[in-house]
């Protein structure tokens, strides 16, 4: 991302799978890059996400430039947008079947050059 300017990123999600799964999409920052983190800059539209079988969504990724926020020239701020997927049935949670859910996270880089 371009960190001069204010923008709008679509992420392309596809459900390749038999099931509907729930996603609670949220942001995350490396420790590493506490001091450069993008988090407070960051939205994600819709809040929550349902994917039926076979379906594909977009969803938007906004960043809001700070103003009050002076970014080093040369250096990358950093953070992860993290897809956490949902229990779907709440019977399998209370039979104490295993459930195995997914997390992904894709990396946010934003750069202030020149």
């Amino acid at each position: 991302m371009d960190l001069k300017k204010n923008s709008v990123t679509d992420i392309y999600l596809i459900n390749n799978g038999d099931k509907t799964i729930k996603l609670l999409p949220y942001f995350e920052t490396p420790i590493e890059f506490q001091n450069r983190s993008l988090e407070p800059m960051l939205q994600c539209f819709p809040k929550f996400i349902i994917l039926k079988p076979k379906e594909q969504k977009i969803v938007k990724l906004e960043f809001k430039r700070n103003e009050k926020l002076e970014f080093k020239k040369n250096e990358d701020y950093k953070s992860y947008i993290i897809f956490k997927e949902l229990p779907t049935d709440s019977k399998s949670i209370q039979n104490e079947d295993t459930i195995i859910l997914n997390e992904i996270g894709v990396g946010i880089i934003g750069q202030n050059s020149k």
